[in-house]
């Protein structure tokens, strides 16, 4: 795991997130790339500088959640769970809460507040509050 983040890896599995769209071939690379995010975060305080890359880890899991919505909702809950882990954190969670979008783009925040949206909606019209959406409320707060 030193190696992998020595080399810069954390930043390219990162912009391979980004490139991700909704198709079942990237879908399933977006899985495997949050697995590999979600290994090295296992190992703590160690790797936490690199798999906390901020703005970009913010920015990226935020979008991917988005992106993912209706596709992969496991995608959607790893990117959170992922994204919560970086803001247990204090300084970090008042990094992300900060942060601006860039470019016109929503921030992190407000993505998350969106996929929120979403599935309390998706929620309703099922059949009560789904489990999804409490581990997006609790990354939300």
């Amino acid at each position: 795991a030193q190696v992998v983040c020595e080399m810069g890896a954390v930043g390219r599995l990162y912009r391979v997130l980004q490139s991700c769209n909704r198709s079942k071939p990237h879908v399933s690379l977006a899985r495997h790339t949050l697995r590999t995010l979600h290994n090295l975060a296992a190992h703590g305080a160690a790797f936490r500088g690199e798999v906390a890359s901020l703005p970009l880890a913010a920015d990226v899991l935020s979008e991917l959640a988005q992106t993912m919505r209706d596709t992969d909702e496991e995608a959607v809950l790893d990117a959170v769970r992922l994204l919560r882990w970086i803001c247990a954190d204090p300084a970090a969670a008042a990094e992300v809460a900060a942060a601006f979008g860039a470019n016109g783009h929503p921030s992190a925040v407000e993505r998350l507040g969106m996929v929120l949206k979403c599935l309390e909606r998706k929620g309703k019209s099922v059949r009560g509050p789904a489990p999804r959406e409490a581990c997006v409320r609790e990354a939300c707060v």
